[in-house]
C-alpha cells in the first residue's frame, strides 16, 4: 500500500531529552530513540516529569555519583535526592560489600554525573550489545549466545556475567539477541540466602555448626551443640 501521508514523532536520545527538559504539547508525543520509549505531553508538565507511556517497567532515577552511569549497567540503591524526590543509584557488584537486595536494575541509557535517567527493572531492553565482548556491560572474556541468562557480576563493577556466581546470585535477565545492537529480557530474580527464608534465624554462623529447631523461638538456629538424646 503506498504511502499518502508521512507522520514523524518528536525523537531524540533519552539523554538529549533530559537535557532540554522541554514541554511536549497536550497530546504531544516524543520518542527516546536510544531506550524505544515514549512520552505523551499533557502542556503543563516538563519532560523529565512526564511518566513514560507503559512505564511500570523503568523508575526515573539520579546520578549523585562523580562518574556517569552507562547505558545496561548494574545499579542499586545508593540514597535518596531530596531535590529532585528520586532514589539515587551507583554501580553495583554481587561480591556482599552491599545487600544484594539493594540491586534496583539496569540503567536504560547514559546519564552523566549530577543528571537524572532511568532503571529498567522488567521488560524488553533493546539496542545494547549482547555479544559478551569487552564494552560497558561486559569484562570481554565470555562469548554470549541467544537463550544466555545474564547474573550481576560479583567482579566488576556495573557488569554483567553469563557464569552463575557461588554467592550473592543475582538474575538479570535473558539474551533474546546475541548482536552488537542486540536485545535482553530483563527479569531481574534475587536467590535468597539460607538466612533470609521464613522461619530460620543464624548468627555468627562457624564451621561444623548444626541446624536445630528452637521451639522458643519458633526457628532453626544454628548452634554447635549435638544433643544424643532419643528421637
Amino acid at each position: 500500500m503506498p504511502r499518502e501521508t508521512l507522520i514523524q514523532v518528536r525523537r531524540g536520545l533519552a539523554s538529549d531529552w533530559i537535557l532540554q527538559n522541554p514541554t511536549l504539547a497536550e497530546g504531544e508525543f516524543g520518542f527516546e530513540t536510544d531506550t524505544g520509549k515514549l512520552k505523551i505531553g499533557n502542556g503543563i508538565s516538563d519532560w523529565i516529569l512526564l511518566s513514560y507511556l507503559g512505564s511500570d517497567n523503568s523508575i526515573r532515577v539520579k546520578n549523585n555519583n562523580i562518574y556517569a552511569l552507562n547505558k545496561g549497567q548494574a545499579v542499586y540503591l545508593s540514597g535518596y535526592d531530596t531535590d529532585d524526590n528520586l532514589p539515587s543509584v551507583g554501580l553495583y557488584r554481587a561480591n556482599n560489600e552491599l545487600s544484594e537486595q539493594k540491586f534496583i536494575g539496569l540503567m536504560s541509557s547514559y546519564t552523566s554525573a549530577g543528571d537524572i535517567g532511568s532503571v529498567i527493572i522488567f521488560g524488553t531492553f533493546n539496542d545494547i550489545d549482547t555479544t559478551g565482548d569487552i564494552s560497558n556491560i561486559a569484562i570481554g572474556n565470555e562469548s554470549w549466545s541467544n537463550g544466555d541468562i545474564l547474573y550481576v557480576s560479583p567482579h566488576d563493577y556495573g557488569k554483567l556475567t553469563k557464569t552463575k556466581p557461588r554467592y550473592n546470585i543475582i538474575i538479570v535477565g535473558m539474551v533474546l539477541n546475541a548482536n552488537i545492537n542486540g536485545t535482553l529480557l530483563v527479569r531481574s530474580f534475587i536467590n535468597p540466602k539460607f538466612d533470609q527464608l521464613n522461619g530460620v534465624d543464624i548468627s555468627n554462623p562457624t564451621n561444623n555448626n548444626l541446624l536445630k529447631y528452637d521451639n522458643s523461638l519458633s526457628s532453626w538456629t544454628n548452634s554447635d551443640q549435638i544433643d544424643c538424646g532419643s528421637i
